[in-house]
């Protein structure tokens, strides 16, 4: 449990709102998830989130599970986040009583916990509906409740209010078969969630609506594309590589990488058709050095040429960002668009700057840019070829356009781990500003 969590909970309890932990052991802070589950009172939750927005957290937009409320926060050691249930719920569905399991809460270390016998029904209940397999983190736990005193009458009373005795029942009587059976779990568990989903009109609504947010993408949490940039040899190959394996450790969204340079790697045949043409631009063509009849007439097929670009980049972006950002994706684009505002090339750095500026039109609005940033003495020792003035003119250029963004500035000049540790904390902010109110 993190410091921020703890302090959290402890004021709740301090303040007299009734919540319980329902899985987290509190005498175990080490084993505790990131995504701590807490039962409360709807009617307190209103005072519990005010209070814990004092405490840093933030509450996630939207209604994406029905009785359910997500806090967020962010600290050095990663996202922190708070699953609030306003109801013992699963799928969707509610399958245990709420003002029970708070009635007979027990309090450790100054915290709640489930009773014994509440404790048991919601581990087994949340594997059958829930999980739809055995956890292995419960395991052992659900076999000490089994072994231990429990107090029978009141068990089956509770899981008979909501139709499940039968299926605690088999559970129990089965127990030992279940832990080598996965098609006996899955079974039972349909069993479960069609006798939940039968009890009433809500149920079926509640049910229906939770299988329908992963398919509709309103329903989804938001997407985030974020654009990697900055001159050669700063180190974005290495960096998008660290990058992508610790967003993907700590697995709150699909992670994906796309290239969205103006550049090379193109996808569709037009680049290549006005190279042959002959209508490509230079990297140090000085259009006005031409006459003025010359300098038109390369103005227009200047125009071709970023035309062809800019529908090269439209293709990119429908197959790589649009889609993706819809349905909760985070995108890391190794390059973008604006790269051809901030060229190497004297020439046409000072060029075609409308065109130039015209690409950025065909993809999406980067939500973060992250610009790698390095001594230019550092990247010419790095990379022997290329010229420490050029790159420092280059990074010039990158920080006069990442002002029109949001943007982190990375040092790449320390260790990887410190450089990939930055980025992915400002990742992490981005997609939580777009996913959390204020």
């Amino acid at each position: 449990m993190t410091s921020a969590t703890q302090a959290v909970l402890l004021e709740w309890s301090r303040a007299g709102l009734p919540f319980v932990l329902l899985r987290a052991d509190p005498a175990d802070p080490g084993g505790w998830e990131k995504d701590l589950d807490v039962l409360v009172d709807p009617q307190a939750w209103p005072r519990m989130q005010a209070l814990a927005t004092e405490a840093g957290f933030r509450a996630e937009r939207g209604a994406e599970i029905p009785y359910k409320r997500v806090l967020w926060r962010l600290d050095e050691n990663g996202p922190r986040s708070l699953d609030v249930h306003l109801q013992m719920v699963s799928r969707g569905l509610v399958y245990l009583d709420r003002r029970r399991m708070l009635e007979r809460r027990r309090e450790t270390a100054g915290l709640f916990v489930l009773s014994p016998e509440d404790l048991l029904l919601h581990l087994v209940f949340h594997c059958l509906i829930g999980k739809r397999r055995l956890d292995s983190r419960y395991v052992q736990r659900i076999e000490r409740l089994l072994e231990g005193a429990i107090d029978e009458r009141y068990l089956v009373e509770h899981a008979r209010a909501f139709g499940l005795d039968g299926v605690l029942e088999d559970a129990r009587r089965s127990w030992t078969q279940l832990k080598q059976d996965e098609r006996g779990v899955e079974l039972l568990g349909e069993r479960a969630r069609r006798i939940c989903t039968r009890r009433s009109f809500r149920s079926r609504f509640d049910s229906l609506r939770w299988s329908w947010r992963d398919r509709l993408p309103w329903l989804r949490r938001k997407g985030v594309l974020v654009a990697v940039v900055g001159p050669d040899g700063m180190g974005k190959s290495t960096l998008l590589q660290g990058l992508v394996a610790a967003l993907q450790r700590v697995a709150i969204f699909p992670v994906r990488t796309a290239y969205l340079g103006p550049f090379g790697q193109n996808q569709t045949f037009l680049p290549g058709l006005v190279h042959r043409l002959g209508l490509a631009v230079g990297a140090d063509e000085r259009i006005e050095s031409y006459p003025w009849p010359v300098r038109v007439r390369r103005g227009l097929t200047a125009s071709l040429f970023f035309a062809a670009l800019w529908l090269e980049m439209l293709w990119r972006a429908s197959r790589e960002v649009w889609l993706r950002r819809s349905v909760g994706q985070v995108i890391l684009s190794d390059r973008f668009p604006l790269d051809a505002e901030v060229l190497h090339g004297e020439g046409l750095a000072r060029s075609y700057g409308l065109q130039r500026r015209w690409l950025r039109t065909a993809v999406p609005r980067p939500d973060l840019l992250l610009l790698l940033d390095c001594p230019a003495a550092v990247v010419a020792a790095r990379k022997p070829q290329l010229d420490a003035h050029v790159i420092e003119e280059a990074a010039r250029r990158y920080r006069e356009v990442a002002r029109r963004y949001r943007h982190a500035i990375i040092d790449t000049s320390s260790s990887v781990e410190r450089s990939v540790a930055a980025a992915a904390n400002a990742v992490l902010g981005a997609y939580l500003d777009r996913n959390c109110v204020e």
